[in-house]
Order: C-alpha cells, then sequence, then structure tokens
C-alpha cells in the first residue's frame, strides 16, 4: 500500500478534525466539488467566450466571403491540435471517458486529461469548431471529483461515487440547468435514475450553478415568446417532427462513428494532424455561412423567434451536421449538446415552415414552436436521453406551454433513432478505443426480468420431519445445488445448507429433523413479481439459493431461485428481444 502524500496527509488531518461520520463526510465532499467545479467551468466558459469575442467579435456575419473566417478557424484548430497531441487522452467530447473512468478505472482521471480537455476544446470551440462545451464542461467536472477523491484518499467506491457527482456540477455550471444536469448524469453516464447518488448529485449541481450565477447572472440560455398549441393536425405534424427527428439522428450518430473508425485507421504520423482538417472545413463553410462556427446559440435564439428565412435555416441544418460530424469524427476536443440543440432549433424550424406553407389555412403554432420542439427530438434522438431532453427544454427556455407536443415527439425521435441505430453514440465511441461499456439493451432486458421469469417452480424440497441423514441421503445425487427449501405440512418453514445436514450426521445428530437446521430468515423471501436486482443481491451476498413465496400467503413456496437460474433466463430473454428488434429491423 502506497504511503500517503504530503498534500494527502494535510487533507485527511483536517477531516479529521471535523469528526464527520462517513455520509457527513461525503455530503461535504459533494458540495466541495460543486464549488470547485463550478468556478472550473465558469472559467472554461470565460476562456472560450474570450477567444471567439477576440477573434470574430469586430466581424460583420452579414458580409459575405471574408478571408479572415477561414484563417481565424484554421489558426484556432492548429493550436488545438497542438494541445491534443500533448495531451492526446483529451479528445472527444468526455461523456464516454467519465462513463469508463467510473466502470472501468476506479473513478480515476488524470490531472493531464482535464487541463487538456479545457485548454483544447476551448481553444477550439472559441476559434470556430462546430462542437459543444457540454461535454467538456461535464468531464471537467469529474476530473474536479476525481482530483478531491484523491486528496482525500477515499477508497475506490467512494471515488465510482463521487466521479458523477462532479460530472452532474460540471454540466450544471456550463448549462446553467441543474435538474437537466442531474438527470442526464443519471439516465447516461449511471444508467440509474433511482440511485442513491440521487441527494448527493443534486447538491454539487446546486452549489455549481450558485457559483455560475454568481459570476455569469443566472439569465435563461434562450430567449422565447409565449407559444400556443394549434389543433389536431399542429400535433399530427409535431409527430412527424419527431419521426423525422429521430431518422436524423440516428445518421448523426452513424455518421459520427463511421468517420471517426476511418481516422482511427488512419497511419499514426498523420493523425495528429487530422483534427485539423475540421476546423478548415468549419472555416471554409463559414465563408457563406459563418452562423456554423462555434457554439452557435445566438442563431438558436433567432429560430426560436422566428428570425429566419426557410431556405437559411435548411443551409444551416444540413451544414451544422456536416460540420460537426467532421469535427468530431476527426478526433477534436468538444460535445454534441449544442450541435444538437442547434440541430434540432434549425431542423424544427424549416419543418414549422414549410408547414405554414402548404397548410395556409390551419391553425397551427408558431416556427417557432417548432424549433423548440425539434431541439428536445434531436437531443432524445442523438444523446437516447429522453427525460433529461424535455426538463432540459423547459430549464433553458424557462417555458412550459409546449409540453404535450414536446413529450410525443421526443419518445418517438427516440424509439426510431434506437430502432434505426442500436447502439447509442457513447457506447459506439468506447467500443471504437477497445472498452465495452454496459450495453443498453442488456439493462433493459434485465430490468424487465422477474423472479418468476427465472424461478424453478417444482424444486427438490425437504421435509421438516425427515432427519437429517435421511435428508442428506435424499439430495446426495443433486450436485446442482448445496441448499433447499424445508415444508412443513406443505408450507415454507425456512432454507437449509447441505453443510449443515453433513455436519449434523458427521456429529452424530443425523436422527434429529431437518427443522432444526432450518434458516427461517424472513430477509430472504422473495416474490414472483420482484425484479431480480434484490435476488442478485443476496445471491452475491453468499446465499446459494433463495425461496420465492406468494404475496398472498408467506408461507406458500412457490419456487426458488439461483444464480445459473438468472443467468439462464437473462440469456432467453435477451436472444428472444434481439430477434424481435432484428424482426423490426427488417420490416
Amino acid at each position: 500500500m502506497s504511503r500517503p502524500k504530503p498534500t494527502q496527509v494535510k487533507v485527511l488531518r483536517l477531516l479529521r478534525r471535523l469528526r464527520l461520520d462517513e455520509n457527513r463526510l461525503f455530503a461535504v465532499l459533494a458540495i466541495s466539488t460543486g464549488a470547485l467545479a463550478g468556478m472550473m467551468v465558469v472559467l472554461y466558459h470565460l476562456m472560450l467566450e474570450s477567444i471567439y469575442t477576440w477573434l470574430y467579435g469586430d466581424l460583420n456575419f452579414q458580409r459575405a466571403w471574408d478571408w479572415r473566417l477561414p484563417l481565424y478557424a484554421t489558426g484556432g484548430g492548429l493550436v488545438a491540435a497542438l494541445v491534443l497531441r500533448l495531451m492526446p487522452e483529451s479528445r472527444g467530447s468526455g461523456v464516454a471517458q467519465t462513463k469508463i473512468a467510473i466502470l472501468a478505472r476506479d473513478g480515476y482521471i488524470s490531472v493531464r486529461s482535464t487541463l487538456g480537455k479545457f485548454l483544447a476544446s476551448a481553444i477550439g470551440i472559441g476559434s470556430g469548431q462546430s462542437m459543444g462545451p457540454e461535454g467538456p464542461a461535464l468531464h471537467i467536472g469529474a476530473g474536479v471529483a476525481s482530483l478531491i477523491g484523491r486528496l482525500t484518499a477515499s477508497s475506490k467506491t467512494k471515488m465510482q461515487q463521487l466521479v458523477p457527482v462532479g460530472a452532474a456540477a460540471g454540466l450544471a455550471a456550463i448549462f446553467n440547468a441543474p435538474i437537466t444536469a442531474v438527470l442526464f448524469v443519471l439516465e447516461e453516464v449511471i444508467g440509474d435514475v433511482n440511485t442513491p447518488l440521487l441527494g448527493s448529485t443534486i447538491i454539487a449541481a446546486v452549489t455549481a450553478v450558485m457559483v455560475r450565477r454568481a459570476v455569469l447572472g443566472g439569465k435563461p440560455l434562450f430567449h422565447v415568446p409565449a407559444y400556443t398549441v394549434g389543433g389536431f393536425s399542429d400535433l399530427l405534424i409535431f409527430v412527424v417532427l419527431g419521426g423525422l427527428g429521430g431518422a436524423v439522428s440516428a445518421g448523426f450518430v452513424r455518421a459520427i462513428l463511421w468517420g471517426r473508425a476511418h481516422m482511427l485507421r488512419s497511419p499514426q504520423k498523420i493523425r495528429t494532424w487530422i483534427p485539423v482538417t475540421g476546423s478548415i472545413f468549419c472555416g471554409l463553410v463559414a465563408l457563406r455561412y459563418p452562423q456554423i462556427l462555434s457554439v452557435g446559440y445566438t442563431w438558436v435564439d433567432q429560430a426560436l423567434n422566428d428570425r429566419m428565412m426557410l431556405h437559411v435555416l435548411v443551409w444551416l441544418a444540413i451544414l451544422k451536421f456536416l460540420s460537426t460530424a467532421i469535427c468530431y469524427a476527426t478526433g477534436n476536443s468538444g460535445g454534441v449538446f449544442a450541435p444538437s440543440l442547434y440541430l434540432g432549433a434549425m431542423f424544427g424550424g424549416a419543418l414549422g415552415a414549410v408547414a405554414h406553407i402548404l397548410f395556409p389555412a390551419s391553425r397551427l403554432s408558431d416556427v417557432g414552436a417548432y424549433a423548440l420542439v425539434g431541439m428536445g427530438a434531436l437531443f432524445a434522438g442523438i444523446n437516447r436521453a429522453p427525460m433529461t431532453s424535455i426538463f432540459m427544454i423547459f430549464e433553458v427556455t424557462q417555458d412550459y406551454n409546449l409540453i404535450l407536443p414536446l413529450m410525443v415527439a421526443n419518445i418517438i425521435a427516440y424509439g426510431v433513432a434506437v430502432r434505426l441505430s442500436q447502439e447509442d453514440l457513447y457506447e459506439g465511441l468506447a467500443r471504437q478505443d477497445g472498452v465495452v461499456l454496459p450495453s443498453r439493451h442488456n439493462e433493459y432486458v434485465l430490468r424487465r426480468l422477474r423472479n418468476a421469469d427465472a424461478m424453478q417452480t417444482r424444486p427438490l424440497v425437504l421435509e421438516s420431519g425427515e432427519s437429517a441423514e435421511q435428508a442428506l441421503h435424499r439430495v446426495g445425487g443433486d450436485s446442482s445445488t448445496n441448499a433447499f427449501a424445508v415444508l412443513q405440512e406443505g408450507q415454507y418453514l425456512g432454507m437449509v445448507r447441505t453443510e449443515a445436514l453433513a455436519k449434523a450426521v458427521a456429529e452424530g445428530r443425523g436422527g434429529e429433523p431437518v427443522s432444526e437446521w432450518a434458516d427461517p430468515d424472513p430477509g430472504l423471501l422473495l416474490y414472483p413479481d420482484e425484479p431480480v436486482d434484490r435476488s442478485l443481491a443476496l445471491l452475491a451476498a453468499g446465499q446459494p439459493l433463495l425461496p420465492v413465496v406468494s404475496r398472498l400467503n408467506g408461507r406458500h413456496l412457490v419456487g426458488v431461485v439461483s444464480t445459473d437460474d438468472i443467468m439462464h433466463a437473462f440469456a432467453l430473454a435477451a436472444r428472444d428481444e434481439e430477434e424481435i428488434m432484428k424482426q423490426k429491423h427488417r420490416t
């Protein structure tokens, strides 16, 4: 075991003086993580905005063919590429890297990768790369949490718990949306909305947002008018928006993964400079449409307020799709949050404008309303986080008038995207890096599995009155398990292990009844309708076999379940689910 470093010793002494129990200590760490992550992300935001303003602040974006646009974008891309050459682990959005750190590296995120993410993404996005700052901010927050965990000599388990707390803080600080940050981390990074970390994650996110608002103010990200929903025909158009948005989302994810796979196969000696191609492409596109540069929230706001012509909306949607896919696939440091919202606003606004042209007599929502719902639909489809997308739209606009079409479009977009591309973006990115993350498909199957699906309904049982010697002789040929249920007059009495029976015989007590060794612990009782999560936890704790009883009569044994039973049921369910998905896909 390595000796603590001097800094760790000082921190540990301070914590001992506070005399905090484990839960209070973690709460203190969560608040500290939220505050420090918030400060780091505010500095990151200010650096990015300063670079963008310095380069493009005095340019007239209405003027066409300004030669400085490709020059600035390419120059900034070169500097960012140099940072990535020195710190190659800083590539990508940061979401996949954070998931890998939690699941495969015991919560370890190096200071070097955090600093590299800070610099490379701030310089690259600030100089015009068509990517978003939210993913890097999430990674920066997670890196701060990992550092705090190491300074306090936290256990591996606590490190794995603290990193997602920091991730939520970083995302909340950059997005000014604590609910969205918490939901996204629980839904995408952890994969469990009901995690015990919910309270700590909320505390850290709120703390980070308070830091951000103290420095940058608390205005919403976008300013929108009061939208109203039209009639039934309007809702049908939102349904179409959800379906088409899901298809665009799947295409966007596939384009990034396809492009990145080709980039990773390129020779190592030129891979260092491949990221610059994304900046060059953005700079050339900016000669005609400079609106695609950087984050682009100013233009999203214009789309939400119906201040763009149809042809501009269409071109910006197409060019943002291409520029973001190229920037990301070529290995730059940045996320897809902001591009998801940008694409959704332009795509939704264009569809709304077309609907108004085709159905001039119908009572339809404003074009800006379609842009707003499009933002949620594309975010849900690309990031595979439908619940997060709904709350996110509310937080960044503070408008709640479109909840019905937003929910409909989001769920449809998510469903279509999953059907067209089963592997989500972050799983695909990790797979390309040689890391296998838990599959959403397998998690979905496991959550649906119940004890009734896995249990043995006709198990070998023992009668309470038979002797230990008789029972041992009767079960001696059954080597599949080493525990059995004991019944008394047809009612469940408890569980007995084979080793307990063998010990009784060895001690000369083989003539005594089995009931003497039956364990009636009510904490081991399972019910048929329960998910297998609790069953697996008890089995992992050392129980070889568990009784499943009726909810109507807690002493009526309906079956028993073991780890092998659950694994067999899971394999069958996963195979059946995969066959269903293949049939639907072929259809």
